[in-house]
């Protein structure tokens, strides 16, 4: 199972770069590279979950 997820507050226009590159790294690579990483150990019908944070489905204003 996957749950990590890191948030950024303000407005994305002053998003730095090394904030976008860290919430990005977090919350879309890491998953996938878990998954990578993962699915050659998956080998007798397991599965993966990946569970999202409140701020994937609702937003809140100030939050990048």
């Amino acid at each position: 199972m996957n749950a990590t997820g890191v948030v950024a507050f303000g407005s994305v226009a002053d998003l730095d770069d090394v904030t976008l590159a860290q919430l990005f790294a977090v919350n879309a690579i890491a998953p996938i590279v878990m998954l990578r990483e993962s699915s050659p150990h998956i080998t007798d019908g397991g599965f993966f979950v990946n569970l999202s944070g409140v701020v994937a489905t609702q937003p809140v204003a100030g939050m990048a």
